[in-house]
């Protein structure tokens, strides 16, 4: 079994799936009505920043939000974000913002 976190139907929705050994995929949650961006796994997290300026962290699990916070305003239409060890590296307008304590 693998667990991946997609974000299809040009950033509408942020999903986690499930894909069996047979190549059926499951989907075992979603947010929808959200801008989302390209999500990463961090901490038992799924941390998202949309093109809309939302840092967003949901929980791997259910997909229950765990976090929300604005940031200011994308330089970019696909912000990346980063992670390392309990750091989160953010992109915030034309910096890089860390938080701590992920």
């Amino acid at each position: 079994m693998k667990l991946g976190v997609k974000s299809p139907h040009c950033y509408t929705s942020l999903r986690a799936i499930e894909v069996t050994p047979t190549a059926r995929i499951h989907v075992l949650w979603s947010v929808t009505g959200y801008a989302a961006g390209p999500p990463i796994i961090a901490g038992g997290v799924i941390w998202d920043v949309s093109r809309a300026g939302l840092l967003s962290g949901f929980r791997l699990s259910d997909g229950k939000p765990v976090f929300s916070t604005t940031t200011a305003p994308l330089v970019t239409d696909f912000p990346t974000l980063s992670a390392s060890g309990s750091r989160l590296i953010v992109p915030e307008g034309d910096k890089i913002v860390s938080y701590l304590g992920i």
